[in-house]
């Protein structure tokens, strides 16, 4: 347990750009072992902490890995009246097609189509 300045129940060190963005991440410098993860602390304020959330559900600090960030993917979102009840396969950064996340368009104000 402990206490750090930065932090404490209505703050919390600013954040740095790679927040959010999804990496692949190696231990003991084997990059033919990967695990796919999305950063979801980097301190850029003490106390400097950067953790992982691997896709398998454990958190990794930055100091106890090796880490590639994956390539930022933009989407673009296009209203297609008509498609209400129809499902879109979406391929988010870092997920190869057969982990491709579904949207289901279920109003006319909610119809999108995301291309890249």
């Amino acid at each position: 347990m402990g206490v750090h300045p930065n932090i404490n129940f209505g703050n919390f060190p600013q954040q740095g750009p790679n927040l959010g963005r999804r990496a692949k991440v190696y231990f003991h410098y084997t990059t033919s072992q990967e695990i796919l993860g999305t950063i979801v602390r980097d301190d850029i304020q003490d106390p400097g902490r950067s953790i992982i959330h691997l896709d398998d559900g454990r958190l990794v600090l930055t100091t106890e890995c090796q880490f590639e960030l994956l390539p930022e993917t933009t989407y673009r979102v296009i209203c297609l009246k008509g498609m209400v009840g129809e499902e879109f396969k979406v391929l988010a950064s870092g997920l190869s097609k057969d982990e491709a996340v579904t949207l289901s368009l279920t109003s006319i104000e909610q119809t999108w189509i995301m291309e890249e």
